[in-house]
């Protein structure tokens, strides 16, 4: 008797799996339930499911193990093993996709800042900037308050955002060209705001200092260009001095 209920309960387990790969990865619920998107929180929430059942699997395997005879346990135990691998893969893809949606929202807020003119003496956080820490503060909230996770989940679901913030937003401040000190003090002022809102954050890690250093390196590099720069304009003048003087050898003559 036991190894038939552990071979019903193999089945629901399959179709409970199957059936959240469909409302969710598969986006089935925006018909079903008729939501407009597939949020964040319904990607955790359906992960944390997925977790929580795949820790039950364990100790129903283990049941069926002690009380079904020792053919029947032998092949219960590999199908919940099975199962079990593919709920762990299934949270996989649904953390993978979270980030991937960070990420796609990150690379949307790369491009505006691109257009950005960094000299016009704007003050204020730029819009992309607002827009992104609260993308990720919202997240933050989702995992910390309304679901309340442990921290070592949070962090393995935040740092990969994080580490995507860091490469794109790296990558595009480096692009970037700021031709005056206003300009390059606009830059620094959208990474601190960055920094102040999702610093205290578990996995946000270097992020911020990373940001900060390519964009002070640029002024570096500015500032010493400069002296530089002034080095053609000694030569000209002293180009020019000698031009007077061999005029005023050729009047002389």
């Amino acid at each position: 008797m036991a190894s038939d209920i552990g071979a019903s309960l193999v089945s629901y387990l399959q179709l409970f799996d199957a059936r959240c790969t469909q409302l969710i990865l598969d986006a089935g619920a925006r018909r079903s339930a008729g939501l407009k998107n597939i949020t964040s929180k319904h990607l955790v929430l359906a992960s944390q499911a997925l977790a929580f059942i795949a820790t039950l699997i364990s100790h129903v395997r283990e049941f069926v193990r002690r009380y079904a005879g020792s053919g029947a346990a032998t092949s219960s135990v590999v199908e919940f093993d099975t199962v079990k691998r593919r709920y762990q893969e299934h949270q996989n893809s649904i953390n993978d996709k979270l980030v991937e949606i960070m990420s796609r929202l990150a690379a949307s807020h790369v491009k505006a800042m691109k257009h950005i003119d960094w000299d016009d003496g704007q003050k204020h956080v730029h819009p992309y900037m607002a827009t992104l820490a609260k993308d990720a503060t919202s997240l933050h909230r989702i995992l910390t308050k309304t679901l309340t996770l442990p921290k070592g989940t949070v962090r393995m679901l935040m740092t990969p955002v994080f580490v995507s913030y860091k490469v794109q937003f790296g990558e595009a401040f480096q692009e970037v060209d700021p031709k005056t000190e206003s300009g390059r003090d606009s830059m620094l002022h959208d990474v601190e705001h960055f920094e102040s809102k999702l610093g205290k954050m578990v996995g946000f890690g270097d992020t911020g200092e990373y940001l900060t250093k390519i964009i002070k390196s640029k002024q570096a590099s500015t500032a010493s260009a400069a002296p530089a720069a002034a080095e053609p304009e000694k030569k000209d003048t002293e180009k020019t001095a000698k031009e007077e003087t061999e005029a005023q050898h050729v009047e002389d003559v």
